[in-house]
């Protein structure tokens, strides 16, 4: 945590931060960069094997990731407007939407008949939590 100006810092290169302190409200002030490393750290556990990175189009890439419970992470950045694409697994896939300037994180679980997709998605200060299910025939 860093005061509006960026310090205390003993040779004034002043920086940001996720979090500022506003000296004069005395209150905390989150910056976008915390909900983003929010993604990261909330989904992916220690020793999660990186499945694969692509980048969508010019406004939205991806990173898929496998924690040691199998449990498949997706991270996406859409960088651009709201936009709806499709997460396909072996030969199922939904549809997602993406707000635009978003992180959206979901978390696809296997269970006996299908699979279970969590879905977060956020967007600067706030955060909405969707639940899906991909039934498998």
């Amino acid at each position: 945590v860093l005061d509006e100006q960026g310090g205390p810092n003993y040779v004034k290169n002043y920086c940001d931060a996720p979090v500022i302190y506003d000296t004069k409200k005395q209150k905390l002030i989150f910056h976008g960069s915390l909900y983003a490393i929010w993604h990261f750290s909330h989904f992916i556990k220690p020793n999660a094997r990186v499945l694969g990175t692509s980048v969508y189009s010019k406004d939205i890439s991806f990173l898929a990731l496998e924690n040691l419970d199998n449990e498949i992470i997706g991270i996406i950045l859409n960088e651009g407007e709201n936009k709806k694409i499709n997460i396909r697994l072996i030969n199922h896939y939904t549809e997602i939407y993406l707000e635009k300037n978003s992180i959206t994180s979901f978390v696809i679980k296997w269970l006996l008949t299908n699979i279970c997709f969590k879905s977060i998605i956020g967007t600067r200060n706030n955060f909405k939590i969707k639940y899906f299910k991909l039934i498998i025939p």
